[in-house]
């Protein structure tokens, strides 16, 4: 007997492990609550009672399910340790309890009647529990008693979620009734506060209809009175009417005679008309006499500065030889000193006579003269000057520099005195003084083709220079050149001269500005200006011939005192700047400041940014156009961009700015004979 106990048991131990193997499919040796849920499709119980069973058997509360705990947990349903006493249960109830009524007093005992939908499984499972597995048999019941408390605990939360959905669909209910009277109420305050609007509105509506037919009433009474007015004065004008064609007949009369009157002023003007055009042809042969007068003095200046470049070859042959002289007294060639001297002094002297003017240049024995001395000359007359200067140059072996160079250049040359005088009486022709020295002071520029023309000290601003940029190789070829040109301009000569003056920073482009516009060429250097230049273009300007007098000045600040001095009586201004450089460009304010300062105010101002070829895209540009067009716009000045390596818009540019000068003497010349008309007309009415 104890033998079959023990093999029951030894079964049990290893349905046990086979059952908690089944838990446990990893083979970790315990369990989990995640192993349990993993077991609900094998078997018939919910996800919660398997959770409740794990927590039974968990003793420690660890969360793992180890075999000890497994086995000892369900130790009372296999049998293990209490297996004597389970066989003498089921043997006892076997004998005295029925399975029905045992389950009917379990349920009344459990209060778990009438809880399960499925009694009959209930029934069956009991059956088979006790006859299976009677040991099993308290476990199942502990097991229905817990789930009869579940379910009544799913019962009381149940009937309390339904009391409280119902609470809350009376309270919603009530919420919607509230809510659905204040909706009401709002509806029938909105209701009568637009009727009341309404009411209000069509009371307005009367009361202005009623106070506009009272206006109407009272503007047909005023009408009513003006029309019986009217009617009086309309008697009144019959009444007149006699009186008035009596009247007309007067003012015909005087009509007749105001008319002849008219006549014989129209008369009058026509005279005048045509004094003013003989005039106006007298002044046009003035002004073409006067620019002949320029070019003849052109032609002396000319041939003089010819006389005088063959001099300053004649002489630097001369310095070449005092040199090697020096070169051999140096060497000890004492014997020969005397008659090197002699011919020294016979060759030391050389005088040129040029359209009745002499002018004697002597070389000095001594070869160091020094600044100071030079200063003190200064006083002296332009000949010697001029005759000091070139002992200076021919002494030393070495080129002057560029600030000697400079003082030499304007040590005696001053200002330019005035310009043409635009008063109606006209002006005359005065004597031109030039210092011709000025062109002799700087080999540099006469090698590059480059000239220094003094600004005129003549009161007309018509007397006009050569344009001549080349040196001249001989006195025939100059002399044809100065015929040829003399020839063109008698064939056309300029009605009109103005005075076009350039300014602007170094290296800008202004010379070669000039060199575009007056001979369609361009170097691509050009040695700094010094002091000033001086060119003449004629142009043709709406079928009229006219002459520019271009003066291009230097960009240096040291020169800046001197070409304030050149603004005076200036027609047009030209500033240039260049649009790769800022600076330029920030300091053509200055520039307009000098001109507001030093020019009349009726001078006319041309902006022109240089040096577009440079750049390819907008990209490249320093100075943009519309910084140059706003710019112009603010000092009311005109604006081009030219290119004087390309051409582009050169030409185009100063011939708009003599269009602009022309229009302004056309109406300033319109306003003196309007004046003039004006004058004549108040003398005739004082006569009458």
């Amino acid at each position: 007997m104890m033998r079959d106990r023990g093999d029951l048991r030894e079964t049990l131990q290893n349905k046990a492990r086979d059952l908690f193997a089944l838990c446990d499919p990893e083979g970790k040796g315990y369990a989990t609550k995640t192993d349990i849920e993993a077991l609900r499709d094998e078997v018939p119980l919910p996800p919660n009672q398997l959770l409740q069973v794990f927590d039974a058997l968990d003793a420690n509360g660890d969360g793992k399910l180890t075999l000890h705990e497994f086995t000892d947990g369900f130790g009372i349903f296999l049998g293990i340790d209490a297996l004597p006493q389970n066989n003498s249960d089921a043997q006892g109830g076997n004998e005295t309890e029925d399975d029905d009524e045992m389950l009917e007093e379990l349920l009344d005992h459990l209060g778990a009647r009438n809880l399960f939908t499925d009694e009959e499984y209930v029934r069956e499972m009991w059956s088979r529990v006790r006859k299976e597995d009677p040991v099993m048999r308290s476990n199942f019941e502990k097991f229905i008693s817990k789930m009869a408390a579940d379910l009544k605990e799913s019962a009381r939360e149940r009937s309390n979620l339904q009391t409280t959905l119902k609470n809350r669909k009376e309270d919603h209910e009530a919420q919607v009734q509230s809510l659905y009277m204040e909706m009401e109420e709002q509806l029938r305050s909105e209701k009568e506060r637009i009727l009341e609007q309404e009411r209000r509105k069509e009371q307005r509506l009367r009361d202005e209809l009623e106070a506009e037919l009272q206006l109407k009433d009272h503007q047909l009474k005023d009408l009513l009175e003006k029309h019986a007015q009217i009617e009086s004065q309309l008697d009144e004008l019959n009444s007149v009417d006699s009186e008035k064609k009596s009247e007309n007949v007067k003012l015909q009369k005087d009509r007749d005679h105001l008319e002849s009157r008219l006549a014989a002023s129209e008369r009058m003007l026509h005279e005048m008309k045509n004094q003013l055009s003989l005039l106006r042809k007298r002044s046009i042969e003035e002004r073409r006499k006067r620019a002949q007068a320029a070019i003849k003095v052109s032609e002396g200046i000319a041939l003089e500065r010819e006389n005088l470049v063959m001099e300053l070859h004649h002489l630097k042959e001369i310095n070449k030889q005092l040199l090697d002289e020096k070169d051999e007294l140096a060497l000890g060639t004492v014997q020969h000193m005397p008659k090197r001297v002699n011919s020294f002094k016979k060759n030391s002297q050389i005088e040129r006579r040029a359209d009745g003017n002499s002018t004697e240049i002597k070389l000095p024995i001594h070869m160091n003269h020094s600044d100071s001395e030079d200063q003190q000359n200064g006083s002296e007359t332009p000949g010697k000057v001029r005759r000091t200067s070139l002992e200076r140059t021919l002494a030393d072996n070495h080129p002057l520099s560029e600030t000697e160079r400079y003082k030499n250049v304007h040590a005696n040359r001053r200002p330019e005195d005035a310009v043409l005088s635009t008063s109606s009486g006209g002006s005359d022709m005065e004597d031109v003084d030039l210092d011709i020295q000025n062109n002799l002071n700087s080999p540099q520029r006469e090698k590059s083709g480059r000239k220094y023309d003094p600004p005129s000290t003549s009161s007309d601003r018509y007397k006009s220079r050569a344009n001549s940029t080349a040196s001249v190789t001989s006195r025939k070829g100059l002399q044809q050149k100065i015929a040829k040109r003399k020839s063109g301009l008698e064939d056309a000569a300029p009605t009109r001269v103005f005075k076009v003056v350039f300014v602007g920073d170094s290296g800008t482009g202004k010379t070669s500005i000039l060199q575009r516009f007056c001979t369609d060429t361009f170097k691509a250097t050009f040695s700094a200006t010094i002091g000033v230049d001086f060119q003449v273009k004629t142009i043709e300007v709406d079928g009229e011939r006219i002459a520019l007098q271009l003066w291009d000045t230097a960009g240096q600040e040291r020169f800046r005192s001197m070409t304030h001095q050149y603004f005076r009586k200036a027609d047009g201004i030209i500033i240039v700047y260049d649009v790769t450089s800022e600076t330029t460009f920030r300091n053509v304010r200055n520039w307009m400041h000098n001109i507001q300062e030093g020019a009349q105010e009726s001078v006319m101002v041309l902006l022109i940014g240089n040096k577009v070829d440079l750049c390819e895209s907008e990209t490249d540009r320093v100075v943009r156009t519309k910084d140059g067009v706003r710019l112009a716009d603010e000092y009311g000045s005109l604006f081009f961009e030219t290119s004087a390596k390309n051409g582009d818009s050169v030409c185009e540019a100063i011939e708009a700015l003599a269009s602009v000068l022309k229009t302004k003497e056309d109406e300033a010349m319109e306003h003196v004979l309007k004046l003039q008309e004006e004058e004549m007309e108040k003398r005739k009415r004082k006569c009458c």
